[in-house]
């Protein structure tokens, strides 16, 4: 009997504890928030309030779920934050990162805001979702984000991120279908090991400082549909692997060093309509290889829209 109401006890001092937790992680997410914006210019962040009633937190009669720019679910946990456009300033590294366990998508896009980007973010083990772009964000891109495992769609682009891409990146993104670090000051050479990234749709790389070959690996990358390198200072033949790429629609390699001849197998991507490869030193003239070939020229030619070939050599 005594043993039975011991357990008893275990039990309820165990639901009591999941209870406890459950509640309290709502308050621990709207603090981190609220710590965070007062570093901030808060104009647009006026519904972020609490006031205790009872010993407890709330918000003037409705949740932190309400305030502008959060979504929760069905647990009062934040699933989402979306404050895109705000402008408010400040830096990620007053936010508490490790406050948000359930959070799935994050939009902090246009906000002018500065410093690193805090290595925290490869907590967040559910984002799907992360944007981040059109800041003054600086700094190196955190391998840690290669613990994002469920992202799908990453937006760093218009930033002043630098440093080089970390191969270790790209290990476990099987899921990320949208790759964007255009505009950004990013160096050395693109990794092999982008290759990896099987889901992929479009990656935009373009207006970086990356130099060397394009990596013939991303030709292994069938469902890809936009591609943008140019800008930038890559060398060497256009790989004959993006013949591969049957999905393709747009292909941006102009204003590179790019050489070599043309690969025919980039007639085989049936569904190309822009394609721009001016300012290159490209050698066998690309227009002869689109309108010489008189069995292609039809099913190529219907489909490209926009054919940029001026200044190659």
């Amino acid at each position: 009997m005594a043993c039975s109401r011991k357990c008893l006890s275990l039990e309820l001092l165990s639901f009591w504890c999941l209870i406890s937790y459950v509640q309290a992680r709502p308050n621990a997410e709207a603090m981190a928030l609220l710590r965070w914006k007062e570093t901030l210019n808060q104009s647009s962040l006026q519904s972020w309030t609490l006031e205790l009633s009872n010993g407890n937190l709330t918000s003037h009669g409705h949740s932190h779920c309400k305030w502008f720019g959060v979504s929760c679910n069905k647990d009062g946990s934040i699933e989402s934050i979306n404050l895109q456009g705000e402008l408010f300033g400040g830096n990620l590294s007053n936010l508490d990162l490790s406050s948000f366990p359930s959070l799935v998508s994050l939009n902090l896009s246009d906000n002018n805001l500065r410093g690193d980007i805090p290595p925290q973010l490869g907590l967040l083990s559910k984002l799907a979702y992360l944007n981040l772009s059109m800041n003054y964000l600086s700094g190196f891109l955190p391998v840690s984000l290669a613990n994002l495992t469920q992202i799908s769609l990453l937006y760093m682009g218009n930033n002043l991120i630098s440093g080089e891409l970390d191969q270790r990146l790209f290990s476990n993104w099987t899921k990320l279908q949208y790759l964007e670090l255009q505009n950004n000051n990013f160096t050395g050479m693109i990794p092999p090991e982008i290759g990896h990234l099987q889901n992929l749709k479009e990656l935009a790389l373009a207006c970086n400082r990356f130099h060397g070959v394009i990596p013939h690996e991303i030709g292994n990358i069938k469902r890809l549909k936009a591609l943008a390198l140019h800008l930038n200072y890559l060398s060497g033949p256009v790989p004959p692997s993006f013949g591969n790429l049957s999905e393709l629609t747009i292909l941006f390699l102009q204003q590179n060093e790019l050489s070599g001849p043309f690969p025919h197998s980039l007639l085989s991507c049936e569904k190309l309509n822009d394609l721009r490869l001016f300012d290159n030193q490209l050698s066998e003239g690309v227009a002869e290889v689109f309108f010489d070939q008189a069995h292609l020229e039809k099913q190529i030619l219907l489909s490209l829209d926009m054919l940029y070939l001026s200044s190659i050599n």
